[in-house]
């Protein structure tokens, strides 16, 4: 199995919900980051606001290993079919791990180069991080910066900028699963 570490962020927590940006790493630090520019700003939520609107335009260039895309949705669909693709080759099916798989899933399962269906190689189940702490902890009402050593900002990016937190996630989920009991 090849794990691919997801986040987005996007513009409410509402049905209407738009993508803002979304981040795919995978467990050597290949990365993906994309960024819309046609999302309506008039519908984000003020956690937003506050949070993911100044962290935009921040395209991350820190490593060789990260593709970083801003365009409108369909182009940053395109981008993350094309990054995805890149594993269809390999021996093992795409896992999907996600902070909070009711989010984050239904952004990317939703992109338009994944209907009618996702390709074969990608797996339908996605790893919810969010529920593995809920089962270790009986709640879910912790820091994800607590479950790991990872740096609270790398290189002008912090909590709620999804490449960040794809990174963070990453970090967490092998943190979680070396201490499983």
């Amino acid at each position: 199995m090849t794990l691919i570490f997801l986040d987005t962020e996007f513009t409410n927590l509402t049905f209407q919900s738009e993508l803002i940006s979304i981040a795919l790493v995978d467990e050597a630090g290949n990365g993906f980051y994309g960024e819309c520019d046609d999302f309506n700003k008039n519908t984000c939520s003020d956690f937003v606001y506050q949070n993911v609107i100044p962290q935009l335009g921040n395209l991350p260039t820190i490593v060789d290993t990260l593709i970083s895309v801003r365009g409108n949705y369909h182009q940053i669909a395109r981008s993350v079919y094309e990054f995805i693709e890149s594993y269809k080759d390999d021996s093992y099916k795409v896992t999907i791990v996600t902070d909070v798989a009711y989010y984050d899933w239904k952004f990317f399962f939703k992109l338009p180069c994944f209907k009618p269906n996702l390709p074969e190689y990608i797996s339908p189940f996605p790893i919810d991080l969010n529920s593995m702490i809920l089962a270790r902890n009986g709640t879910t009402d912790i820091s994800r910066n607590s479950l790991s050593s990872f740096p609270e900002s790398i290189h002008g990016i912090k909590l709620h900028h999804a490449y960040y937190d794809a990174m963070l996630l990453k970090e967490c989920y092998f943190e979680l699963m070396s201490t499983e009991s």
